[in-house]
């Protein structure tokens, strides 16, 4: 780490030259070159669902194995999730997000060629393991490289590229079956892949390393040419984008360069960081069961309230239909993000996706005339208001954190989330059979989601419009003295008076 020496008491932070830089097409760059991981995610995900029933019916599969065939996935990518935090705080965001993308596209091709279910499940197994590899590193660089007032636009946008991977695979489905009953799994497998090796080819050339992992890392004029690059992409002027080298952590483990992963998966036990952690992986755990759970879900129910109501769109189009309503729900979150605090925002979104997922469960299961009006408007709603609590929750992770530990803990919460996205096919299918009815699952998603409305107030730290913690005394200052004073005095003493950006991440 640099040493700061008498002039750089008169530079401006990090922070502060990022805010100068500004909004622009730099991060158009950004979207293009790193954000293909979650256009690759949507893209595969959405079709290995969709062929399960496919799949199963050429290998005479039964439930329990068609639901492990994208169980399997969500596996990898929670075990890449946890690894792709302490790589990506100690070795850099970018390497990784290249590494995901080639992973993605060489197991794809793989997995097409699978001559059974089980070499099918191997090789998906590492296709999740690519997709979770990136994940995590993505959210972080794209949060560390734009202004603190347009995080939620640029986070948002760029969870617009799943959206349009899935877009991407019902059109590939829509060319190949429109009615989902004959289609030809290991073609769409391999055209599904392609996206990610023309993002890897992106990435390899246009992709920028993080300037906050560079400046921690003490590479103080790798991280000015970055800044330098940001500010030529953006077409402004030739101001100076020098800063003052960040505060070092004072650390029992050592320095940044030195300290370990579990060093790291400690830090987020400690402070305001413990009760931050807990309820954002329980927030991660829930939207993901309900959003991964969904998208495996509706794939199998959606024919079947086709034939139970055939003057309905044909399932493809309604799958089609059901991924165009999420780039709204994703507008909505910008709007409300940019304009109000995370933690209403949070509440409110998780509080109509409850109302959603009853409204379709109640109209699936209600038989003819207005029900099927109701299914028809829970379905659009569950994907519309699911993009709003995905985002603002994911935004907010991406936030939270000091830079040392700030991959990690977003990695901790993704890798959480995705526990909820691996069990969801089984528990659906166990549940279905449990039951004879799928309506068990939606019910068991709603109860979940009230629990979550509840905690989503107990937050200790507001991130609204706040400059990035670059050290664990930034944290500090950036807590929300309150109903959670009591519990949290104790471990990081009494509150200060920061003024600027401190002050400002508190509720109106």
């Amino acid at each position: 780490m640099s040493v700061p020496d008498s002039t750089s008491s008169i530079l401006p932070s990090l922070p502060e030259v990022i805010d100068k830089i500004g909004l622009g097409p730099t991060h158009l760059r950004f979207i293009f070159t790193g954000g293909g991981v979650w256009l690759a995610d949507g893209s595969e995900l959405l079709l290995i669902s969709a062929v399960t029933s496919t799949v199963a019916a050429e290998w005479s599969l039964d439930a329990m194995q068609r639901g492990s065939m994208v169980t399997i996935v969500y596996i990898g990518v929670l075990v890449a999730n946890v690894i792709s935090g302490p790589l990506g705080d100690r070795g850099g965001r970018r390497q990784l997000i290249l590494a995901s993308y080639m992973g993605i596209f060489a197991f794809s091709m793989i997995s097409s060629f699978a001559a059974n279910f089980w070499l099918l499940c191997f090789w998906r197994f590492f296709v999740g393991l690519s997709f979770g590899l990136g994940q995590p590193p993505w959210n972080v660089l794209i949060t560390e490289v734009t202004p603190s007032k347009w995080r939620v636009l640029v986070n948002g946008g760029s969870m617009m590229m799943f959206c349009f991977g899935e877009l991407f695979s019902c059109g590939l489905i829509m060319a190949d079956d429109s009615s989902m009953e004959h289609l030809h799994w290991r073609t769409l497998l391999r055209l599904g892949a392609v996206p990610s090796l023309l993002f890897w080819v992106a990435g390899l050339f246009f992709l920028h390393q993080s300037p906050y992992y560079l400046a921690q890392s003490g590479k103080q004029s790798e991280a000015t040419e970055v800044l330098a690059s940001m500010q030529r992409d953006n077409c402004l002027p030739n101001f100076p984008v020098e800063f003052a080298p960040p505060a070092e952590d004072s650390l029992e483990d050592g320095s940044h360069e030195d300290l370990g992963a579990m060093s790291r998966w400690r830090k987020l036990g400690t402070g305001p960081l413990l009760m931050t952690t807990a309820i954002m992986s329980y927030t991660c755990f829930s939207v993901n069961l309900i959003y991964y759970g969904t998208l495996y879900a509706f794939p199998n129910l959606l024919p079947t309230l086709h034939s139970a109501s055939p003057d309905t769109s044909s399932p493809a189009t309604q799958l089609m239909v059901g991924a165009l309503w999420e780039l709204p729900g994703i507008a909505l979150a910008i709007f409300f993000g940019m304009c109000m605090p995370r933690r209403p925002v949070m509440k409110m979104s998780l509080l109509l996706l409850m109302a959603a997922i009853l409204l379709f469960v109640g109209g699936a299961t209600g038989g003819m005339g207005f029900a099927v009006i109701a299914w028809h408007v829970g379905y659009y709603m569950i994907k519309f208001i699911v993009e709003v609590a995905f985002t603002l929750a994911y935004v907010y992770i991406g936030e939270v954190y000091p830079t040392v530990v700030r991959t990690t803990g977003a990695a901790f919460n993704i890798a959480f989330g995705r526990v909820g996205a691996t069990v969801s096919p089984l528990l659906y299918e166990k549940l279905k059979d449990a039951t004879g009815s799928y309506a068990t699952f939606f019910y068991l998603l709603a109860g979940l989601t009230f629990i979550n409305v509840a905690l989503v107030d107990m937050l200790p730290i507001e991130t609204y419009n706040t400059a990035l913690a670059t050290s664990f005394d930034d944290l500090e200052k950036k807590l929300d003295y309150g109903a959670t004073e009591s519990t949290m005095r104790s471990t990081i003493g009494p509150p200060e008076s920061t003024g600027g950006t401190a002050d400002a991440s508190k509720d109106p």
